[in-house]
């Protein structure tokens, strides 16, 4: 089975792209690349540094995620989709409300504890 070329993946990267590239190249989660490059630059510094850095100067910074496709569009999404987006926006939204009301609401209790520490 080939999986084509490597290539850099800038979007998810968090320095030069390269954990996220291999991640998207071999089809495995990205923490355990990441967790995989961090052993082994404990284990053998010098080496994989050096790989790591060749790597991300050498190879296609053509490179683009996986939930895009070849030209860079982002897939059309499902109405399911988005209306579960949606349910979750109104979630959060709910919950931020009810922390702000909480912290903007005059607390009685803090206040009497106030006036009786003066």
């Amino acid at each position: 089975m080939s999986r084509g070329k490597f290539r850099l993946n800038r979007h998810d990267g968090k320095i030069m792209g390269v954990c996220a590239g291999l991640s998207d190249h071999f089809d495995i989660d990205v923490t355990l690349v990441r967790v995989a490059m961090v052993l082994a630059l404990i284990l053998t510094f010098p080496v994989a540094g050096f790989a790591y850095l060749v790597m991300g100067l050498v190879a296609d910074r053509g490179g683009y995620s996986a939930r895009f496709d070849e030209d860079g569009r982002a897939p059309r999404l499902s109405a399911q989709s988005v209306a579960e987006t949606r349910a979750r926006m109104r979630d959060i939204d709910a919950r931020m409300q009810a922390i702000e009301t909480h912290v903007t609401s005059s607390n009685v209790m803090l206040a009497k504890e106030i006036d009786e520490l003066r």
